[in-house]
Order: structure tokens, then sequence, then C-alpha cells
């Protein structure tokens, strides 16, 4: 074995490591590493790194401020050596001083943390990387970070090149096969990357026998560069196997040009001049568009797996055949076209796509499973669909057919609580994070991204539960508030705020907010003036009851008369402010800073009720007004008071705070639901509701508070 060294600083001939040579002597250390026979290596030293490869010119953009300076797409390093010589591959890879297996660095400058908003930064900043003319290369235990024209670039005739053991870290491109490429015989394994606002894997040019596999690639969500794609199978190529990999979160932002039209971004994506491809055990997820984006007109996809895409599986020619693969709840982010499982294009024999074996499950979501614009059906054969009800469409367009083994099952998602089967009570509003009502198929939540605004409607899962693995991939680190908490009764009664920064926070930027120990998402109130509004049927004279699953924050509230939660409003306000005449502060705290403040019920700014105090845990607290009498009570125990009172009267609901006024939210506090009944709770209702609570948002046990 002839082993070469390099070194970070190394000005010595490579022949040891005491000697180490410089990185840009790659060519001078393959030739001595072939000349010395057996395997040869080029050891890059991974601990007296990383391998700083800046731009060659500050301004990184031509002078029309459009296309890229020449100079920063030039390669720092070309590697052109002759190996023709090599009884076997030359090996170039990481290794630390020890002689052990470690990563090497080779690091840039293109801007971290990554953003979208200036050209300038998301296109060209970071150095072009190194260039590959030479065959019988493997590249090992490597790192490219914060690279942008590109990592390693083919840009001549290559045979026998391997990446594995490979790491993209912030890059704009990361191996690149160009036009002018011809790559044979060749596989990527062994890799993983983490944002990307243009492409991980991106073979133009021509080629045969590639194989990628092995691969976990996160797009990060990184936009604005018109757009990115996990896997771009973009030339002329035959015999392409990609398998055992996953890739998705690549999502258009407000900076792409198409914001405002059909939203792209690819997971992987074949163009029809690929044949021979096979696609084994992948699985992609969490894209603005398709997870497979398929041309390629022969292509076989076993065993794979796409969720919560646009369009699952984009199969364009009448060719593509699916064999026992899965699909996962369709979601539309934005942008123009429609949302499916299958989207059936037009290339080929004009439709005509088969789907053999495999399972296709809407979970909650009404999209049609095939949207054909072809002519001729999707084949299933073997195949079970899932959809909620029977009122869902199959297929759009050309159509789809079914043989006698495909099956089609209703999946209907139920709660643990079935509000229409379990209270007697009629409610006017549902809000919550999680499913209340049985027969409510809608989203829970509208999740908006604070960066870009970028909003997505956020659906139960299976289970009933919040998705906030959807939640985490359309936030990725920026924060995450509550755009609408949409209305579980089928009124449509929607609660919304006409000012952003008045939103309750879900995602923290690393994680969905939960209060205690259960884990459950709760809605974070971080600051004052926070709330929305919905307006319901005009109030007056008449009972009416208040449920909250919460915990109390302490916060200062800059008020003596104390914050709210829920509120009954009239409507002479555009904010969630009534007059004196009309306010009625249903669920609220006192005034003061700290978590025994109690709760309250005010009316006409007179206090009615108030509880003895409460605490940093979740409560059930409910408000019941009989048309005579007023009653607060806590984890459905008895009244804390009652108090005679003038009939309450209204026309809006307001959650929390989105106004100028004395009534503020109480902030460093968490809520869960909210429910609204124009009738006083009877007793059992009031057991139905809290024994569910408990059970799912972890109430305090058995608590009774009885004065």
């Amino acid at each position: 074995m002839a082993d070469r060294y390099i070194t970070l600083g190394g000005y010595g001939d490579g022949s040891s490591l005491s000697q180490a040579g410089p990185i840009s002597s790659l060519n001078t250390q393959i030739a001595a590493a072939i000349s010395g026979g057996g395997t040869p290596r080029i050891l890059v030293v991974a601990n007296r790194g990383p391998f700083w490869l800046p731009m060659k010119k500050a301004g990184n953009l031509a002078s029309n401020g459009t296309d890229p300076d020449s100079l920063n797409e030039q390669f720092v390093l070309t590697i052109d050596a002759d190996t023709s010589a090599a009884t076997s591959e030359v090996v170039i890879e990481g290794m630390a001083d020890d002689l052990t297996p470690s990563e090497a660095m080779f690091l840039s400058d293109r801007l971290r943390p990554y953003t979208s908003q200036n050209r300038a930064h998301r296109r060209y900043p970071g150095q072009a990387g190194v260039e590959v003319k030479s065959d019988n290369l493997i590249f090992r235990n490597l790192r490219f970070r914060d690279f942008g024209y590109g990592c390693i670039v083919v840009t001549d005739t290559v045979d026998n090149l391997t990446l594995e053991s490979f790491a993209l870290d912030n890059v704009r491109r990361g191996f690149w096969a160009k036009s002018t490429a011809v790559l044979t015989n060749s596989k990527i394994v062994g890799i993983g990357g983490k944002g990307t606002s243009k492409t991980f894997i991106k073979l133009e040019g021509s080629g045969s026998g590639i194989e990628i596999g092995d691969f976990e690639l996160d797009g990060d969500g990184q936009s604005g560069d018109n757009f990115a794609i996990g896997i771009h199978l973009d030339g002329t190529y035959d015999d392409v196997w990609l398998h055992d990999g996953k890739v998705g979160n690549f999502r258009i932002g407000v900076n792409d040009p198409d914001y405002t039209d059909y939203w792209n971004c690819d997971r992987i994506a074949a163009e029809s001049t690929v044949t021979g491809l096979r696609i084994d055990r992948v699985e992609s997820w969490g894209n603005t568009d398709g997870g497979f984006d398929i041309k390629a007109p022969d292509a076989v996809l076993t065993n794979c797996i796409s969720r919560e895409n646009k369009r699952n599986y984009r199969l364009w020619h009448s060719g593509i055949t699916l064999v026992e693969c899965e699909g996962y709840r369709p979601v539309h982010p934005g942008g123009t076209g429609g949302a499916a499982q299958i989207w059936a294009g037009t290339s080929g024999a004009n439709g005509g796509q088969r789907i053999i074996d495999g399972v296709f499950d809407n979970e909650d979501a009404t999209y049609p499973i095939v949207e054909n614009s072809a002519v001729n059906p999707v084949r299933f054969e073997g195949t079970e669909i899932r959809v909620p009800n029977a009122a869902v469409t199959l297929a759009t367009g050309g159509g789809a057919t079914y043989d006698d083994r495909t099956r089609v099952v209703y999946t209907k998602v139920r709660p643990v609580l079935k509000t229409a089967d379990f209270l007697a009570a009629t409610p006017v509003f549902i809000g919550g994070l999680r499913l209340l009502d049985g027969n409510y198929a809608g989203p829970l939540i509208q999740v908006r991204r604070v960066d870009t605004g970028a909003p997505l409607d956020i659906y139960p899962t299976s289970t009933g539960a919040l998705n906030t693995a959807a939640i985490a991939t359309h936030c990725g680190s920026a924060v995450g508030t509550i755009a609408i908490i949409y209305d579980q009764s089928g009124a449509g009664r929607n609660a919304t705020t006409a000012v952003t920064i008045r939103e309750y926070r879900i995602w923290s930027g690393s994680a969905i907010t939960t209060v205690g120990s259960s884990g459950k998402p709760f809605a974070f109130i971080d600051a004052e003036d926070r709330g929305y509004t919905f307006s319901i049927p005009t109030l007056s004279g008449t009972s009416l009851s208040a449920v909250l699953v919460g915990s109390l924050g302490n916060g200062v509230v800059n008020s003596t008369a104390g914050g709210r939660f829920m509120s009954l409003l009239d409507s002479s306000s555009t904010n969630t402010d009534g007059a004196a005449t009309t306010r009625a502060i249903l669920i609220g705290r006192a005034g003061g800073t700290t978590p025994s403040s109690s709760w309250q019920v005010y009316r006409n700014n007179a206090q009615l009720v108030a509880a003895a105090s409460s605490y940093d845990t979740v409560e059930q607290i409910s408000t019941i007004f009989d048309g005579t009498n007023v009653s607060l009570r806590r984890n459905n125990g008895s009244p804390v008071q009652a108090a005679s009172s003038a009939a309450f009267n209204g026309t809006r609901i307001g959650l929390g705070f989105a106004g100028n006024s004395s009534f503020r939210s109480p902030p460093n506090s968490y809520v869960a639901e909210w429910w609204f009944f124009s009738t006083a709770l009877s007793a059992a209702d009031r057991d139905e509701l809290y024994a569910d609570e408990r059970r799912s948002s972890g109430c305090r046990n058995g608590h009774r508070l009885v004065i």
C-alpha cells in the first residue's frame, strides 16, 4: 500500500505525516501513490483541517447583478492525474493522525445561516470546489461545508468514480455532473446532506451504470434559487439505480419566482432521457411539489414511501410502474395546482401507469387518489386505497381502473371524544390542538412560518392528534405561529387575527411548545398583546358556557382588572374589545405577577366570580351561566362562587386579546382547547368533557375545589 499525506498548511513532499503536502498537491500525490504500487491512498488528515477554500473574488455577482462572476465559478482544485497505471482505485479519504478513519472538512464561505432574501447570498456565495477529470477515484470520509457553485463537479469523461461516507452541509450544489460530462460505472453511497437551495446530486451530460444509495438528504427548506431538488437525473443516462434513502424538505419560498404560481421543488426528479431507472426502498417527505417526479419512460419504483407532498408521485410516462409502494396524506402547501397521491401525466402512450399492490392512505385528507391529466386510466392491481369516507373522489380526468384484488377502505378518523355522541349541548365553537369532533374532517390550525410568512394547514393524524411532524417540516428552524384556529363545530367560525404579531406560538424554532410532563402540544402566549376573534349568533339574555384547557402563566399583566383567555364581545370594534356594557370576560385571571392570581369572570367591569388560586399545571376551566347565576369551575369541581347578574350579550368571542384594552392576554400561559356553548352545560356534559381532557391533556388528577 502506497500512502501519501495531506495536511492543512503542509509543505513537504507527502511521503509521510511529518512531510505532509498541501491540498494543492493532490495530483502530485496521486501520481506518487500509484508509482509506489499496491492500493494508492491519499490521506487527508482531518484533525489538522478544515481545508479552507474561499471565493476567489469578493462580490460574487457579475456587473449586471444577475450572473455569477466567472472567477467564482473556477475550481479551486482540479484532479486530472493519469490513473491508468493504477492496479486499483485511487482512494482519497479523511484520516486522523493515528490513521483511523475521520471525516475531513473542506470549508468555503457560503452564507450561514442561509437566507433567501438577497440574490447574491442565495445563489453564488461559496467557491466552486473540486473538479474531477480522472478515472478510478474513490472519495471517502469527506465533508463539504458552505459551498456555492459545486462541491465535486465532473466536467469530462470519467469512469469508475465513487463517493462514499460523504457529507454536504449548506451547499448550493453538491455533486454535479455538468452537461459536458460522460459519467460511467460510478456510485454515490453513504451520503448525507443538510441544506441546499438547488441540488444535492445533479446528473447532466450522459452516462450509464450509476448507483446512488444509502442516502439521507434534507433540503432544510432553503428557497429563493428557482428551485431546490434533492436528486435530479437531468441528462441522458441508462441503467440508474437509486436505493435505500430518505430525501425531503425541499420547499418554495417567497423569494422564488413561482411563489404566486405553481409551487415546484421535488425530492427526486428523473427526466425523459433517463432509461433503465430503478428506485428501491426510498422515502420522500415534506415537499411543496412531487415526492417522486418521474418522466423516465420505463422506470420501476419498488417499496418506496412518499408522504405529505403536494403530489406524492408524479408519473409522466405510461411505462412507469409502482410495485409495493406507499403514499400517505398528500398536502397542499400553497400555489396553483391540486394535491393528490398520484398525478398522471401525458408523456408516452398518454396515461395507463401501473400501480401493483401497495397502500395509498389519505388519512384525513380529502384530495383525490389520482389526478389524471392523461386520457388512459391509471391501473391499480391489488392495491389498498384508504380514504376518510365515500365522498372522496378517487380519480379525476382520465380516471383509474381497479382490479378485483384492489380494495377501498373508508378510514374516518374518530377521536376519543366524539361531541355528537357524548354531549347533550351543541357547541357554537370548538377549537383545539387535537380532533374534538368525529364529524369534522378539516384542518385543526393553520401555522404561519414567521420568517417567510408561508402558511400551512395542519390536519390531525390518524389518531386525532395534532400533526406535529408537518409543523416541524414546514417551519424548520423558523418560529411558527397559529394563523387560524379552525372551528370544528362545522359552523365555520374560524378564529383569526388581523395582525400577525398577535398570533400564539406553536413552534419555537426547534420544537413544539408543550407544558408539563405530558408532552402534548399547547399554544404559547408570549406577550399580552395576543389573541383572536370569531363571530357568533347574537346572544342576548340567554345562557352560555365557556370551557378552556390551559395553564396559567406568571407574566406581568398591566391591569388590576387582569387578563383574559376567553371573552364575549359586541360588534362595535375590529379588535377584541367591546364597550364596558357589553364586554364580558368569561375566563380570565386577576391582575398581578404570580401564578396564584385568581381565575375570574367579569361583567360590566365588575368581577362576578373569582377562584381561590390557580397553578402552573394544566387546568380545565369552565364558566357556566344559567340565565341567573354565574359559576366558575376548575377541573370540573363545584362552583367556586355564584353571583346574580344581568344577562350576558354579544356577537363575537375573543380568545385572548388583540387590541388596545386594559384587559390583556396573560403572558407565559399555554392553551390547548376552547369550547363555547349558547346553553348552560349539564353536570353530565361537564363530567364527560373533563374526563376526556384529563386523559388527553393531563388536567390535574381528581382536583375539586369547594368554597
